[in-house]
């Protein structure tokens, strides 16, 4: 951050849109758990398949983990001059966008995430997707956000407060 930036928002991804991979993680680990100390597997005289029901479980846990990495190495801030999206788990990714060059902003809300958000109290899921006057920066999307309208807001009245600030700046300069 530059001198004088603060954060004024940031959140990840809401981990309630990440539930079914994590379930389907857990329910191939369930499984390879059950099959491994039921027994079953002994009786089977196939080459490998002694180690099915532990590679089983321990593609279901590290899938898990996965997706909580996953989650956790997407970040989404909005400081006092910019937007940042930041990603990447071994490498990481920042696409900052100044609030000069945003030119529209607009929600998304997917099916399943209208159906979260009404099933979960004060969830709010949706996209934040920021476009830029300039093409060579791109658009910004912000996905599964939690508090999609908070996020909005923020980064609304910060939009503003930096247009007031810069259509009087230029004022003075005339």
């Amino acid at each position: 951050m530059a001198e004088g930036e603060e954060v004024i928002w940031s959140c990840h991804p809401t981990v309630l849109m990440y539930l079914p991979n994590i379930l389907l993680g857990s329910i191939a680990a369930v499984i390879g758990m059950m099959v491994y100390f039921s027994g079953y597997w002994q009786g089977l005289n196939i080459g490998g398949a002694a180690y099915t029901p532990l590679v089983l479980t321990l593609a279901g846990t590290l899938y898990i983990l996965y997706q909580l990495l996953l989650r956790q190495s997407i970040y989404y801030v909005a400081t006092t001059k910019k937007v940042v999206r930041k990603d990447g788990i071994v490498r990481r990714y920042r696409n900052p966008v100044n609030y000069t060059r945003i030119s529209n902003m607009k929600a998304r809300e997917s099916v399943l995430e209208r159906i979260v958000s009404f099933i979960v109290p004060k969830q709010e899921i949706g996209d934040i997707l920021i476009h830029t006057s300039d093409d060579n920066l791109g658009d910004l999307k912000f996905e599964k956000v939690g508090s999609v309208q908070t996020g909005l807001q923020t980064i609304q009245e910060q939009l503003n407060s930096s247009q007031h600030y810069r259509s009087a700046s230029e004022q003075r300069q005339s």
